[in-house]
């Protein structure tokens, strides 16, 4: 799982992290939904400010996850990446959810709505 959380303050805004807060609730997350690791770092002014690793990165030899732990996932990338651009067709108008495919595919045939 990634999550990724963006916001910009003022110049003049002194602003500090406080990550047990943060640690606290992404623990609770984490084994609320039974996700076995999760790592998060929290980047601040271009210094990270904070990170953790929460969790086992492998049940078996008892291995905690690292702030820097790999998480393999698959072919995710190409679901996170047509959602996203499905999302920005969408915001920009150019798509409507009642749309039908063939609008998009001239040559798509569904034999179970055709006959």
């Amino acid at each position: 799982m990634l999550v990724a959380v963006s916001a910009v303050a003022p110049a003049s805004a002194k602003q500090t992290f406080t990550g047990s807060i943060f640690e606290r609730y992404l623990d609770s997350y984490r084994e609320q939904f039974g996700i076995p690791a999760l790592s998060a770092v929290v980047v601040q002014g271009g210094q990270i400010v904070f990170q953790t690793g929460l969790g086992k990165q492998d049940l078996e030899a008892n291995t905690p996850a690292r702030a820097d732990t790999p998480y393999f996932i698959g072919n995710l990338s190409q679901i996170f990446g047509s959602a996203l651009l499905l999302q920005k067709c969408y915001d920009q108008d150019t798509l409507e959810l009642k749309d039908k495919i063939i609008r998009w595919v001239p040559g798509y045939t569904d034999e179970a709505t055709s006959g």
